[in-house]
């Protein structure tokens, strides 16, 4: 997969800063291992301050790994594209799709309160998806379950909260249906739209000693890499977003 050239970045004692990601995102991250690369690649989506969203993404493969992404060298994260031009964004969030091949799903609230949905396919990059799954949003929350349906949880803007479902029916296509709040869906909200790591991801950044931490903008994924991962993201007090991998075995 190819979107953009390389900037190097070295892992430092503060975490390695993602390159690029300083310069015009802002607000928090959101990350997901990818199926990219032999041994999944991160992939995470923020918010660009004026227009648009940002995608960057970490080549997970080891030195000596047959070469799958020539742009961006094993260990390092990639300079970024950006897409989803001509908004401005309150909110995103990325999940690693289940069906179509390597398709990555975004989704992403306008400051107009429209939650639009997008996808990734090799072919033909980003494209965003004719219908809307809402409007007059103000806040969400997403989980995709097992057989590649998204659930989005909603807050729109007069207080009334919702839920609306799209099936992996005739996917890449997606056609979202209100679901009734009281519904079993398999699991509970809490579980399937609310899900809180053990240690959050702000007091795990300050167990390890990590104090620069913008309010609000650390995230926590877990990773296979390396016999297993928590993978941290945060936006410092300078404005640079930095990533850090812990250990799953870590005490913190």
């Amino acid at each position: 997969m190819s979107k953009t050239v390389q900037m190097s970045s070295a892992e430092r004692s503060l975490g390695s800063l993602i390159p690029g990601a300083d310069r015009s995102t802002v607000g928090a991250a959101s990350l997901v291992q990818g199926v990219y690369g032999h041994r999944g690649n991160l992939e995470l989506v923020v918010r660009d301050s004026v227009d648009g969203l940002w995608v960057f993404w970490f080549n997970a493969n080891l030195p000596g790994d047959p070469e799958t992404d020539p742009e961006v060298p094993a260990g390092h994260w990639s300079v970024g594209l950006r897409f989803a031009r001509d908004a401005r964004y309150t909110q995103a969030a990325i999940f690693q799709g289940v069906r179509g091949p390597n398709h990555l799903e975004v989704l992403a609230l306008d400051d107009a309160g429209t939650l639009q949905s997008w996808y990734w396919s090799p072919e033909w990059a980003f494209r965003r998806r004719a219908e809307n799954p809402a409007s007059e949003v103000a806040a969400f929350s997403a989980a995709q379950q097992d057989d590649g349906a998204l659930l989005i949880d909603l807050t729109e803007r007069d207080g009334t909260l919702r839920l609306v479902v799209a099936g992996p029916n005739e996917y890449p296509s997606r056609t979202w249906a209100p679901v009734d709040r009281s519904t079993d869906l398999g699991a509970t909200l809490a579980e399937l739209l609310v899900p809180e790591p053990s240690i959050p991801p702000d007091v795990q950044l300050r167990t390890v000693g990590i104090y620069d931490i913008q309010s609000g903008t650390a995230r926590s994924s877990i990773s296979t890499r390396d016999g297993g991962s928590t993978e941290l993201i945060w936006r410092g007090t300078d404005g640079g977003m930095r990533h850090l991998r812990l250990p799953l075995h870590s005490e913190t």
